[in-house]
């Protein structure tokens, strides 16, 4: 439920992104750290991660704007504590040689960040879930060369107007809205 978020202009203060699960430096999967390390460069930005595996976060700890939360293992427990952000996090590098799993993959975060009725920042290159964002208004999609202009992209959207339409499209996605394809499907 929005009534839980408090909706505020996220251009006259600091901007909490939130992340949830694994940073990866890999080459033959999704990079993450390089995006993220480019975020943190950004002064009003504050990044918030629940990681799986901290140690991959050592190196980033000496960004004054990074703030790394303990493993929270109750599911909705962690739902109710990432929706107190601004934004989602979704964005990384997508690997060179595996480009069909960037265009097509899902991953289950962007649920919980639907959950958490948090608009979403994804990256252009996730084609199947950007196109879901975009078409039904969950969020912002920056494309990656423009990472270093993310406030920017921030900065321009209807931070209330994306709000509400999270609020009024996200349960398309929950497994209670789907039940009935799944159970046709099996």
């Amino acid at each position: 439920d929005i009534a839980f978020k408090q909706i505020k202009n996220v251009q006259n203060d600091k901007i909490h992104l939130v992340f949830i699960g694994g940073i990866t430096t890999s080459n033959v999967a999704d990079n993450n750290y390089k995006v993220i390390e480019e975020v943190l460069k950004q002064d009003m930005i504050v990044f918030h991660i629940y990681p799986h595996i901290p140690s991959l976060l050592d190196t980033l700890k000496h960004h004054e704007n990074l703030i790394i939360h303990s493993n929270i293992a109750k599911h909705k427990e962690l739902i109710q504590e990432i929706s107190k952000y601004d934004f989602a996090f979704s964005m990384s590098i997508p690997p060179k040689n595996d480009f069909l799993q960037a265009k097509t993959a899902s991953g289950i975060k962007i649920f919980d960040y639907l959950s958490a009725c948090l608009p979403i920042i994804i990256d252009n290159r996730h084609i199947s879930m950007a196109n879901m964002i975009k078409t039904y208004e969950l969020g912002i999609i920056v494309p990656l060369e423009e990472i270093k202009n993310i406030v920017d992209y921030i900065n321009q959207c209807n931070y209330n107007s994306l709000l509400l339409s999270v609020e009024r499209n996200r349960e398309r996605f929950f497994v209670d809205a789907q039940s009935n394809k799944l159970i046709e499907f099996l």
